[in-house]
């Protein structure tokens, strides 16, 4: 049976973080490790992380003497992880019963494939209501990379609670950018889509919690705009490589760009912002004249 990696990673979400753990213990796949990673938390975490390793020894713990933001958490969660396969899981997150299951058999079954995505809830479904998901086979769709980053140019649909990953994949792929901390997730995506093969589980699998204290709250705005264009265009050469319909996509995302820059302009200036929507127009006037996407790093992304 194949190992599956979970990194689950806390910062002050101590009222989350036992159903989260409990929902990986009691996947029918039962050749599972988790790690806590407690991102100096200043909450219960310590003591329920502590009570969780105790209860089973599939279960470790790692705090930071130091609060290093989640980048960084993620990154060193890739490193750490040894098993076939990897989740990144939030602790205020959680999956569903057979999520793991599904996965395995996924990733088991062609090893060109990197990525498995699923469906996510948004919402903790009703007492009993998630008792017969384990037993849906959920079988798998690989995706056509083009139609899949076209997916994602529409709207980053992908929840991280749900993306299992081959772990050689996701090393040699390296971890997420400290220049996106917006949209590391899409870009990482993006990157897979490049590299690997994604498979699609038309099943849910995890439940993204909603609540106010998100993360992505904290990300929004333009900044998050901002930071979401840069992470698509950062590879679209790579994107106008692929073969077939390569060139016409990168048309298409580059038009769209044009017409959200110019969008957003407006609300932008609407706002009484006038020096960000001159900022927004530039960016779309270079953009529809095809210069350069102006990376937010020159380093290579896998790196």
């Amino acid at each position: 049976m194949s190992r599956i990696e979970v990194a689950v990673t806390c910062y002050n979400y101590a009222r989350f973080l036992r159903q989260c753990v409990e929902s990986v213990l009691t996947q029918s796949h039962r050749d599972c490790r988790i790690l806590i990673i407690d991102d100096a938390s200043t909450d219960q975490t310590p003591a329920i992380a502590a009570a969780l390793a105790a209860e089973d020894d599939r279960v470790t713990v790692l705090r930071h003497p130091v609060n290093l933001g989640h980048i960084a958490t993620y990154n060193e969660a890739i490193r750490l992880a040894q098993g076939d396969y990897f989740l990144l899981l939030s602790a205020d997150d959680f999956l569903l019963p057979g999520a793991l299951e599904r996965a395995a058999a996924t990733l088991d079954s062609r090893s060109d494939i990197g990525l498995v995505v699923g469906r996510s809830l948004r919402d903790e479904p009703q007492r009993g209501a998630a008792d017969g998901m384990g037993a849906q086979s959920g079988a798998a769709t690989i995706l056509e990379p083009a139609d899949f980053i076209w997916g994602l140019v529409l709207d980053n649909w992908i929840a991280t609670a749900t993306a299992i990953t081959r772990t050689a994949v996701q090393k040699k792929l390296g971890g997420y950018l400290a220049a996106l901390p917006h949209s590391g997730d899409l870009e990482m995506w993006l990157r897979f889509a490049l590299r690997s093969r994604i498979a699609y589980l038309d099943v849910p699998q995890a439940v993204y919690r909603r609540h106010d204290s998100n993360m992505s709250h904290k990300y929004s705005g333009l900044d998050d705009f901002t930071q979401r264009n840069a992470a698509i265009l950062m590879h679209l050469g790579a994107i106008r490589a692929l073969p077939h319909h390569g060139k016409s996509l990168a048309r298409r995302i580059r038009l769209r760009l044009v017409t959200l820059c110019v969008l957003r302009a407006g609300l932008t200036l609407a706002r009484g912002q006038p020096g960000q929507a001159r900022s927004l127009l530039a960016r779309a006037k270079s953009l529809a004249c095809g210069r350069g996407p102006g990376s937010v790093m020159d380093a290579d992304p896998g790196h």
